[in-house]
């Protein structure tokens, strides 16, 4: 199962799955939410942090025990694969 999330630039790789965040199914809804996100951050005079966006390759959640383990330990436990799609700066 392939799904889309996005994370700061500079957050450390290795803890960034730990964190809750967003999900996509598509990889246009998620370059959407950033964007969003981009304007509302610098319409508030803040400064923007680039975002990369990330598809993840995560293990079908078909049995009890991978729903557990979803509730259990998050989404990071079922990460198989990774990758940065692109960054919006």
């Amino acid at each position: 199962m392939i799904v889309y999330t996005y994370s700061v630039v500079a957050l450390d790789p290795t803890t960034r799955h730990d964190q809750p965040g967003a999900f996509f199914e598509s990889l246009d809804e998620a370059r959407q939410a950033v964007r969003i996100l981009r304007n509302e951050v610098m319409r508030d005079g803040a400064e923007w942090a680039p975002v990369r966006i990330e598809t993840l390759e995560v293990s079908p959640i078909v049995t009890s025990r991978s729903l557990v383990r979803l509730l259990n330990d998050g989404i990071a436990s079922l990460v198989q694969r990774h990758e940065a799609t692109e960054t919006i700066s």
